[in-house]
């Protein structure tokens, strides 16, 4: 303290120190704010691709198909003579008959999926949303709002189970890891879902 002119320069810088802090703090608080506004817009812009990706005609009128369980599962495996087998070409097939009961103004133009078909409408965009739910991208929230019912419904269909139990054998030494983000968020949407094939488990 200064005896001439009565001035506490201590508590002066003191006083200085705390104010400097809190300028610092506050612009942390902007900054951090700032940040999570931004992650928070990304991650909705990324969310609503997602919804555009997967929303396409396409993918609606291959859904419906599964919706109505008239599509079936086709191993289509070629055996030689020896009844060993040579080739591994699944596809879909629509049954147009039980179609045509269910709903008969439905008019199906196409009656036969490729397994890549399949893969790239329905199961790899649900594998995806798994990666990224995982990878926290997505949260629980968005995939229940957004995917429930679609995942629920393809992972219990029985020509898609099928499917994935083919290919799991077919697959062994990888059996545990096709199409697993998909079996993990299907579970997550119901614990008492059956899960998918588990080569050396289920027989």
């Amino acid at each position: 303290m200064c005896h001439h002119c009565g001035v506490n320069w201590t508590a002066i810088s003191a006083i200085g120190a705390i104010i400097s802090a809190l300028g610092t703090l506050f612009v942390v608080y902007l900054a951090y704010s700032q940040l999570t506004k931004f992650n928070n817009t990304t991650k909705a812009d990324f969310a609503h691709r997602i919804k555009s990706d997967f929303f396409t005609k396409k993918t609606r009128n291959l859904f419906r198909l599964f919706d109505y369980e008239v599509i079936d599962f086709i191993p289509n495996e070629i055996k030689n003579e020896a009844g060993e087998t040579d080739g591994f070409f699944p596809y879909f097939e629509v049954n147009t008959e039980e179609l045509m009961d269910i709903n008969s103004k439905i008019k199906c133009k196409k009656t036969m999926y490729l397994s890549d078909e399949i893969d790239d409408l329905l199961l790899g965009h649900f594998e995806d949303i798994g990666i990224f739910r995982d990878k926290g991208v997505l949260d629980d929230f968005y995939v229940r709002e957004e995917f429930e019912y679609y995942i629920s419904k393809i992972g219990s269909n029985s020509a898609i189970r099928q499917y994935i139990e083919h290919i799991r054998r077919k697959e062994k030494e990888k059996e545990n890891e096709i199409y697993d983000k998909f079996e993990k968020l299907f579970l997550k949407i119901d614990p008492t879902h059956m899960r998918f094939f588990r080569y050396g488990l289920d027989k």
